[in-house]
């Protein structure tokens, strides 16, 4: 009986020691040399509320400023000076040079030739018109007109250079060669000088609006664009083909003559 009684408790030490080796010696799980899984990640989503985290204390209108440039608002915004009510909001004050250059430009000067005859301006538009006498053939009168429009009106001069000299056809109806128009670009004081000298069968039909009577048979234009400060001023004059020829220097003598009054 008591021999019994000691196997057991021999067999079951035994047992025991087993068991904890077996424990020990269960190999440990490899490590893993594969990435994060996506879980480990900041979403998409979390990324922007990362960003709005950040930017939460950032003044508002400030995030495409550079780094310490001050916040833009009504609150840091100067009153506008005194005599800007002109100007855009937030624009700074005119002065110096700026102001010069935004002040009304002066008129431009020229001298007319003492023949040709003033004549009432039938529009607001036209500075001064006069009528060019006729020649001995002729059987019309020419005529001379100003225009001014306003500091940045009147379109681009090499566009209305193109415009007058498409006013002129051949007999035939076909537009004039470039042998037809004399182009020019000077220099008068600091003014730049574009003018024109074309001929042919004339057709302008804001003449005709104005009332001005057609040209008959073939016609002659001298034209001038003097660029100023103010604005451009056209010169324009147009007649029978005589009594213009008559009248070139003349009308170059006057367009040499301008000058900002």
């Amino acid at each position: 009986m008591l021999y019994h009684r000691l196997s057991w408790i021999v067999c079951f030490a035994v047992a025991l020691g087993l068991s904890g080796g077996c424990e020990k010696s269960k190999p440990e799980p490899a490590k893993s040399t594969a990435s994060p899984s996506s879980e480990a990640m900041p979403s998409d989503a979390g990324k922007e509320d990362l960003q709005a985290f950040l930017r939460k204390d950032q003044p508002a209108g400030t995030a495409a400023l550079p780094s310490g440039h001050p916040p833009i608002g009504d609150a840091h915004r100067p009153p506008p000076p005194a005599g800007s009510d002109a100007l855009p909001p937030g624009h700074p004050p005119l002065t110096g040079a700026d102001a010069a250059a935004a002040a009304p430009a002066a008129r431009l000067h020229f001298d007319p030739p003492v023949e040709w005859k003033p004549e009432p301006v039938s529009s607001s538009m036209r500075v001064a018109q006069f009528l060019i006498p006729r020649i001995d053939g002729d059987t019309q009168d020419g005529q001379m007109i100003v225009f001014h429009f306003g500091p940045g009106q009147g379109g681009p001069t090499d566009m209305n250079i193109a415009r007058w000299k498409g006013m002129f056809t051949t007999p035939d109806g076909e537009p004039v060669g470039d042998d037809a128009a004399r182009i020019e670009k000077t220099k008068v004081g600091d003014f730049t000088v574009t003018t024109l000298d074309v001929a042919g069968m004339y057709n302008d039909p804001m003449m005709l609006q104005s009332g001005g009577a057609p040209v008959q048979g073939v016609a002659r234009m001298l034209a001038a664009i003097v660029e100023t400060p103010g604005g451009p001023y056209f010169f324009k004059a147009v007649g029978p083909v005589g009594t213009i020829t008559e009248n070139v220097t003349a009308f170059k003598e006057m367009v040499n003559s301008v000058k900002q009054e």
